[in-house]
């Protein structure tokens, strides 16, 4: 009921609920020049994870183990990819980060407006996806953009990789080749 904007893993598609979304943005106080800027965000989030999904198969993936760290694991770099990339439009477009982070809350179903006198990075609310952001963050700056092949054919098999990323691309350089099609 509250997220307006999402992807579809079972039909392949984005669907928008126009009740959630007049609902979520009257809840957060979004001015009228942010609402643009908000809904691009939400957006980007579920453009990659549809891409990512076109591209590697996630429900698949999502359904290959059954061991609750490789899923959680999955979970943060499919949500972290989405995160990367609001972050990265919203500095590229300049976009406030309070409507960033409005937005990738949202993206994670949490509707929570950031108040006057608090500081908004404090008030991201997904820790996983915050921890696979910051996995990603990394491997794109060390590896560049290539690198999302490797890490989606071969994910992390729990967390704690996901707390050591030069460790986890080491080992994947040695099962996957430098260049896939």
């Amino acid at each position: 009921q509250t997220l307006a904007i999402r992807y579809e893993m079972a039909t392949k598609r984005i669907i928008i609920d126009p009740v959630a979304l007049e609902n979520g943005l009257a809840q957060l106080g979004i001015k009228d020049a942010d609402r643009v800027n908000v809904l691009r965000l939400l957006l980007v989030n579920e453009l990659v994870r549809a891409l990512d999904d076109q591209y590697y198969d996630l429900k698949t993936a999502f359904h290959r183990s059954r061991d609750p760290e490789y899923a959680a694991g999955l979970r943060a770099i499919t949500e972290g990819h989405g995160s990367y990339m609001i972050a990265r439009i919203a500095v590229t477009e300049g976009i406030s980060d309070t409507c960033r982070i409005m937005a990738d809350n949202w993206a994670s179903g949490y509707l929570i407006k950031p108040s006057a006198h608090n500081y908004p990075e404090l008030e991201e609310q997904d820790s996983l996806k915050t921890m696979g952001r910051t996995f990603l963050h990394y491997c794109y700056v060390h590896e560049g953009k290539d690198f999302v092949a490797r890490i989606f054919k071969h994910a992390p098999q729990s967390l704690v990789e996901l707390f050591n990323p030069a460790e986890f691309l080491a080992y994947s350089r040695l099962i996957t080749p430098q260049r896939l099609d």
